[in-house]
């Protein structure tokens, strides 16, 4: 049987990130992957801030392009900010997970594609893992001292089929990939836009970011999908048609990608992260923030800090894995829990000028303010944007008196 000090099961950013750590710290990695090829589960639309580049060490090449330019349309309203400098990058989500694997492998990690996680057993000596080569249906052993469970919200590792969805917030998003003429990719280079209201999509909101040159990212998002807060059409066409208007005509032969995924985020982040020799990341406790579902910054760190925990308990620096869940807890704070509230009162009301009003505050803020809301739930500005907005409609209408 064969031998690891980790084994980790996902090749997400979560899983690539803790892995990579890992075997630079000389640990024996595992990482196991469930796809058949890097382009399989092309989840992530990639927006984030630039300082994640220098963060975790990410290289140009799995950037599709930077942003300086950061647009939000309401039904009726819509606010833009501009930057000499990039905002952030648009990751290509495919490339990001093939370098993660790469730094894994040049440094003497292991990896396998299309084998899914089936079983483990926890004794004294260690973990015991079984998982299947899906292309030959052959079962394997191997031995572990610490397993990762970065599966996603398949949770597959660490709660397997017990998990409640009851006390999950059910987020399901459809992106479509497609080529248009540059006339149009011009309008769009360079910029992440956003687009809230029932116009655009009630329930949730929609986007559209270039990915590379005359090549556009456009995607919808609902959250609460088992519910109807607000009334909407069913069909996620509907609304991924009305983007697509936005960027011309557009034939089926332009569409060269479409995928989709429901991500369920527990109410409150009460997902267990630590059992024993067991370790859980990325969308496997709630790392997506809530607000936007900016989620691949968020999995990349707690595959970071997972990494640090269980390098540590390797070493034998500490009894347990602990630290790891300490933490995210000290990262999550409670920006994550404002985020929740304020994602329920924009995505949740059946008052569309309510998100027309939000956005025209948004407007009044600058661009630090902004980046600080969007990318690091510092929500201390919207209460200042709220008071310049009424102080400017106050001070207007002093001067109409006069």
């Amino acid at each position: 049987m064969q031998k690891y000090d980790v084994v980790i099961v996902g090749a997400g950013p979560a899983g690539g990130q803790c892995a990579r750590d890992l075997v630079k710290q000389n640990k024996k990695v595992l990482l196991i992957e469930k796809a058949h090829s890097f382009q399989d589960n092309n989840y992530s639309s990639g927006g984030g801030p630039i300082e994640m580049m220098s963060e975790f060490t990410l290289p140009d090449s799995i950037v599709g392009t930077y942003w300086n330019t950061f647009r939000i349309n309401s039904t009726k309203e819509k606010a833009i900010w501009h930057s000499p400098t990039p905002f952030g990058p648009v990751i290509d989500f495919d490339k990001l997970r093939e370098f993660l694997v790469g730094e894994t492998v040049s440094h003497g990690g292991e990896f396998k594609l299309a084998c899914q996680y089936q079983s483990h057993t926890a004794s004294n000596n260690g973990i015991e893992l079984h998982y299947k080569n899906l292309d030959t249906q052959e079962i394997f052993e191997v031995s572990t001292k610490v397993l990762v469970d970065a599966t996603g919200s398949d949770r597959r590792v660490m709660v397997k089929d017990t998990y409640d969805k009851n006390h999950a917030i059910a987020m399901t998003g459809i992106e479509y990939h497609v080529n248009v003429q540059p006339s149009v990719y011009e309008k769009f280079s360079k910029s992440l836009n956003f687009y809230l209201g029932h116009k655009w999509m009630p329930q949730g909101y929609a986007w559209i970011f270039p990915m590379a040159p005359n090549v556009l990212k456009v995607g919808v998002i609902r959250y609460f999908q088992n519910k109807h807060l607000v009334p909407y059409d069913p069909s996620y066409q509907h609304y991924i048609d009305k983007l697509l208007e936005l960027c011309g005509p557009i034939t089926t032969d332009q569409i060269i990608d479409k995928h989709g995924k429901t991500i369920y985020y527990t109410i409150g982040q009460k997902d267990k992260r630590v059992e024993g020799s067991v370790i859980a990341i990325g969308d496997a406790i709630s790392t997506v923030n809530p607000l936007g579902c900016e989620g691949l910054r968020h999995a990349l760190l707690s595959g970071r800090e997972a990494a640090r925990s269980i390098n540590l308990f390797l070493d034998k620096k500490s009894d347990n894995l602990n630290s790891y869940n300490q933490a995210m807890q000290i990262y999550f704070g409670k920006k994550w829990f404002f985020s929740e509230l304020m994602m329920k009162s924009l995505f949740t009301t059946t008052n569309d000028s309510m998100i027309d009003r939000s956005v025209k505050y948004f407007s009044v803020m600058n661009n630090k303010e902004i980046m600080d809301v969007v990318f690091h739930y510092r929500f201390s500005h919207t209460i200042k944007a709220y008071f310049w907005y009424y102080f400017s409609l106050l001070k207007g209408w002093l001067i109409s008196k006069t």
